[in-house]
């Protein structure tokens, strides 16, 4: 029923496209005075630990499926229903960068976020921006020797690296460490093909580049970096070896392991054009060895990739085949131990 000191609601409603308007107004109008279904009144008692406090902004989220994949209001059923305060698990929207940017790379070193190249409205960038979260605020940084875009950037040991991508209209294999105490770019070691959309990862002193697009096509190697002497060694794969052949895709370290997730390929002997992959691979420095993990729920390319406390998070993306692309806002969240997938709290956009 109604909670006598809360001043408004906010509701969030994610849906399918099967979600007409008809549906959005039901479920407004069952939410009036609690949910109600099929004219009848269901209260709600909040448990303890989600006992409202005065002054405090929450947001009420009610979940439900279709069970007929129907657009008639009355085959939507709610099954649950949750109070989340303001800032726990939940999307807060933070200050806009300076300028749209496509194909960037962001990385994180200290308590700042650094955004790298990418795609503007003059083209390829070189441009780096530092976010301070703390303060809400953007700053522009040297830039780095060359403009790129969808290329790899990590961070290990205070320095930040970018490697290949496409720069001046062009595959690129050049790489290059920036210093934040110093604000200087410093040339490494080259890679050794020209390539872009690839997953980098670091570990262990090492970074390691994990499927792209070469000059030449799919790339069939993993191309490992070690920081400390500045040398390059490569691991070939045959077609019909993990991991699979695809660009596009997100690689992220988790517990000790690499994981190469979703992309794009026509590497495949089951289809014959390119497709958007759910495909989920994990490779093991120790063994030398991949194996295959749980798919993704969903088909996803070009989307962002993180881990946290041992979970990996795969935030928005494109989810594309042969006729359609549709641009994501959905969150889903891996347990590498358990092999276990499940979707979280979306984006707003």
């Amino acid at each position: 029923g109604r909670v006598p000191q809360a001043q408004y609601f906010k509701f969030q409603i994610s849906t399918d496209n099967n979600f007409t308007s008809s549906v959005k107004e039901y479920i407004l109008k069952s939410l009036d005075d609690g949910l109600k279904y099929y004219g009848n009144d269901y209260g709600f008692t909040l448990p303890e630990k989600d006992r409202l406090q005065p002054d405090t902004v929450y947001y009420w989220r009610v979940v439900g499926y279709n069970d007929q994949n129907s657009t008639s209001e009355l085959n939507w059923v709610s099954y649950s229903f949750t109070t989340v305060k303001e800032g726990a698990n939940a999307w807060v929207k933070k200050k806009s960068m300076p300028n749209p940017q496509s194909g960037m790379r962001a990385v994180g070193i200290g308590n700042k976020i650094y955004v790298l190249g990418g795609y503007g409205r003059d083209g390829g960038s070189n441009k780096v921006l530092a976010y301070d979260p703390s303060t809400d605020t953007w700053t522009a940084k040297a830039s780095m020797n060359s403009d790129r875009t969808d290329f790899g950037a990590v961070s290990f040991n205070g320095m930040i690296y970018a490697l290949g991508g496409f720069s001046n209209s062009s595959y690129t294999n050049s790489v290059e460490a920036y210093d934040p105490d110093t604000n200087i770019w410093t040339s490494k070691a080259s890679m050794p093909r020209r390539m872009n959309d690839f997953g980098a990862v670091v570990l262990d002193g090492k970074i390691y580049v994990v499927g792209g697009y070469t000059d030449q096509g799919y790339s069939d190697e993993m191309h490992i970096y070690d920081i400390a002497s500045d040398t390059w060694s490569s691991r070939h794969y045959s077609i019909d070896e993990l991991p699979t052949q695809r660009y596009h895709l997100g690689a992220v370290e988790a517990n000790g392991k690499i994981y190469a997730i979703g992309g794009y390929s026509d590497q495949i002997s089951s289809i014959y054009y390119e497709e958007t992959l759910k495909t989920v691979e994990e490779y093991d420095p120790k063994t030398d060895i991949w194996t295959t993990k749980t798919e993704m729920p969903i088909r996803n390319l070009g989307f962002g990739i993180t881990s946290l406390n041992g979970k990996i998070y795969v935030v928005g993306g494109n989810e594309r085949d042969q006729w359609t692309s549709d641009i994501l806002g959905t969150v889903y969240e891996y347990d590498p131990i358990n092999s276990i997938w499940r979707k979280t709290v979306g984006m707003d956009s």
